[in-house]
């Protein structure tokens, strides 16, 4: 919700920016007793920035990138100290909407000025801060999958997306009793899956778990990328910052948001099985004693598509079971 609030407040203060003769033309985000705490407004040179009322704040300001202007500021005006925070490129306005929303959701939880401020702006460099290079292509298609998986999803309901990189990471997705392990590739005519360790296609009695492969093809011209995936799951849903949270734990960074967009794809197949008890895989069980040897600290194997086609199920039956 902050986020579409602030939108809305630079948008007024930018068709009125005109009329005020202050370097700092702003509206406040907050009323009543609070009013004065938070103020939301364009420079002079037409940046986007926001006023913070830290009255008792002495600490050093977290840095970010030159494109981001951080420090504290005395307001003769307001006859009070503030910290600062200024957009300096027009490109980033959307990352910094979502860095100005952290610090007022933690405003709200609380916390002081100089606290809310360096809080999330640690939570903000883990999805900004460039890697300067993209990951190999396995995990970019990798990503992509997941992504292309929840953009089916919250089709059926828009907070669906939230079964999406669970803490603990035994599976790619979980809603209610059903469990779904997320593949994918980018080589026309792929015929086998790399299963990665022992639990992904565990069988887990009066749960439901599936196995949801997507195949597709690198095309310049494609109609898919990881961005633009992100970009329309964000247009969909409510819980914006949840979502990036869950983005943060990916390789995915905004910084780099122009090389990714470099690797685009079409998607050519989706395929999805049921793993039942009899389902072909590698577990605990395959070995003497149902125990892994010593030594053994990983194992990869291979699923080949032609040998589980009776597992196979059809879209509609398997997205069916998230509308019950």
């Amino acid at each position: 919700m902050s986020e579409e609030k602030l939108k809305k407040i630079w948008q007024e203060v930018e068709l009125e920016r005109d009329k005020f003769l202050k370097e700092f033309a702003y509206k406040n985000f907050y009323s009543a007793s609070k009013k004065d705490l938070l103020l939301i407004g364009i420079d002079k040179d037409s940046s986007k920035g926001i006023m913070i009322r830290d009255e008792s704040g002495r600490n050093a300001l977290p840095k970010l990138s030159s494109s981001f202007q951080i420090e504290r500021y005395f307001i003769e005006e307001k006859k009070s100290s503030f910290i600062t925070i200024f957009c300096k490129e027009n490109s980033l306005d959307e990352p910094f909407t979502y860095l100005i929303s952290l610090i007022i959701k933690n405003i709200d939880y609380g916390l002081s000025p100089t606290l809310a401020t360096k809080e999330a702006i640690e939570k903000f460099q883990k999805l900004f801060k460039s890697f300067g290079k993209l990951p190999p292509e396995n995990q970019i298609v990798g990503l992509l999958g997941e992504l292309f998986f929840v953009d089916q999803i919250i089709k059926i309901k828009n907070d669906y997306w939230k079964g999406w990189i669970k803490p603990e990471k035994i599976i790619d997705y979980t809603y209610s009793e059903i469990d779904v392990e997320i593949k994918s590739s980018s080589y026309s005519g792929e015929d086998k899956i790399t299963i990665n360790n022992l639990k992904q296609l565990q069988y887990i009695k009066n749960r439901s778990r599936y196995l949801y492969y997507s195949s597709f093809i690198i095309n310049p011209e494609g109609e898919l990328s990881v961005p633009d995936l992100i970009d329309n799951i964000l247009s969909e849903i409510d819980d914006k910052d949840g979502f990036r949270d869950k983005l943060s734990l990916t390789k995915y960074r905004i910084q780099d948001k122009s090389l990714w967009l470099e690797k685009k794809y079409s998607h050519l197949e989706t395929i999805i099985f049921k793993v039942d008890e009899n389902f072909p895989r590698i577990n605990s069980d395959s070995f003497k004693d149902n125990k892994i040897p010593d030594g053994i600290s990983k194992i990869t194997y291979d699923l080949e598509l032609n040998t589980i086609n009776d597992f196979r199920v059809e879209k509609n039956q398997f997205f069916n079971n998230f509308e019950k």
